[in-house]
């Protein structure tokens, strides 16, 4: 019997490995896939600004370079989106986690918010007003 298997299993183990390749998500594969629709959306914006001309005597895209920037873009469009997605899917569950504050909280956080800022900001200028006034009675 396990020489059946055996057998069985030699005649069907590449198409098996060719699977497992295929199916296995590789780390490396969805940074190269985010840098190269980088590079596609950057090469499509250098061709719609003219910065990049395109050859009229380049085969299927010289006469008509706006259509093949503007497939360009989808292409790194959608690449982003693939790249993006594993990074933020993880968020989605914990947003409906989160329970927003009433009006009233709302307005009090945004004022003492506000209120730090200003007070943060006074001391910078203050900061700034002492240091001034010091190294200008400073002769370098």
């Amino acid at each position: 019997m396990a020489i059946k298997e055996k057998e069985k299993d030699s005649l069907t183990g590449a198409s098996n490995k060719l699977r497992e390749i295929l199916t296995t998500e590789y780390k490396w594969e969805t940074y190269l896939l985010g840098f190269l629709s980088a590079v596609a959306i950057a090469l499509a914006s250098l061709i719609f600004n003219g910065s990049l001309a395109v050859s009229e005597d380049a085969w299927l895209i010289g006469g008509y370079p706006k259509v093949f920037a503007g497939i360009v873009l989808g292409v790194g469009i959608l690449g982003m989106i693939l790249f993006l997605i594993p990074i933020f899917r993880p968020a989605f569950p914990e947003l409906k986690k989160l329970s927003f504050p009433s009006g009233r909280n709302y307005a009090a956080d945004l004022a003492r918010t506000w209120i730090f800022l200003i007070v943060l900001v006074l001391v910078f200028l203050l900061y700034d007003a002492f240091l001034s006034a010091l190294l200008g009675k400073i002769k370098f």
